[in-house]
């Protein structure tokens, strides 16, 4: 997972777990960071297909998986032990 893929989904499991009653869409939460709208629409679609984003009606107003935040989980050992 590459740096930028990292960062977004941190901040994107942060709003999850914070106490926000409505979370701004991850295009919002993209451009924040910094990444193209181009960028993170690709990250979505390239997590969706892995089965760690879901979404209803929007892409940009889905959520983590469950798998979604195993693998953040995983991603955050790996770069915690480099």
């Amino acid at each position: 997972m590459k740096d930028d893929e990292l960062r977004y989904m941190k901040a994107l499991a942060n709003l999850r777990t914070s106490s926000m009653s409505l979370d701004p869409l991850a295009d919002y939460v993209a451009e924040q960071l910094g990444i193209n709208h181009k960028r993170a629409d690709y990250i979505l679609r390239k997590w969706e297909n892995k089965g760690w984003w879901d979404y209803g009606v929007s892409l940009r107003a889905g959520w983590l998986t469950a798998d979604g935040m195993q693998q953040l989980k995983e991603a955050d050992a790996t770069e915690t032990k480099a």
